[in-house]
């Protein structure tokens, strides 16, 4: 995986589900994935961290095999890494079980290798953290910082998915004058129709 690559896939017109964090949460997983298909979606998008906390990283890397893309979380590169990154202890230890889990799976590793830091098609962004590096995010006091939210929009694109930040909403541009954007931020939760 190049830390640096950028995926120009051709886009598609039909719907687009994209997902995040998902973190070995195979329940979880499957429940989004059945609603997916419920609504006839076939596009996916996974914005990252596919393995982490849960118990099942194996089947989850396995059932997000055929997104059509699939960008690498902190999460995905430290499991296949042999490079441990300055976390605590208790995540290193999380770490290594998952790294245990996937050593035995070449395909689950192949998968994992085949992701990229971004993806960028049609002016629309896809990344984990941020555009080009995987210790840099949006935390929640950068809701009250346009420069920072200048800055994504220029690595990126006009439009950006951003996973891993834990933020659930959107921020958008509500004026541009003399060089500085104002940005407005609103949280909200899309739970489905059921």
């Amino acid at each position: 995986m190049s830390r640096d690559c950028i995926a120009h896939p051709s886009s598609g017109t039909d719907p687009l589900a994209i997902i995040s964090d998902i973190h070995g949460n195979l329940e979880a997983l499957t429940a989004v994935l059945s609603q997916i298909e419920s609504l006839g979606i076939k596009r996916i998008v996974c914005l990252g961290d596919i393995v982490g906390y849960g118990p099942n990283p194996v089947q989850c890397i396995h059932l997000l095999a055929d997104c059509e893309t699939t960008v690498t979380g902190d999460w995905d590169a430290a499991a296949i890494s042999t490079d441990d990154p300055c976390w605590s202890p208790f995540l290193l230890e999380q770490l290594h079980w998952v790294r245990h889990e996937i050593a035995n799976d070449q395909s689950a590793q192949q998968i994992m290798k085949s992701g990229c830091l971004a993806k960028l098609t049609d002016d629309i962004a896809y990344f984990h953290a941020m555009p080009h590096n995987f210790s840099d995010w949006i935390f929640p006091e950068d809701l009250y910082d346009p420069k920072k939210l200048d800055r994504i929009i220029e690595e990126s694109a006009s439009l950006a998915f951003c996973g891993h930040n834990h933020l659930t909403g959107v921020h958008f541009e509500t004026s541009r004058q003399s060089n500085a954007t104002q940005w407005n931020y609103k949280s909200f939760i899309e739970a489905g129709d059921d």
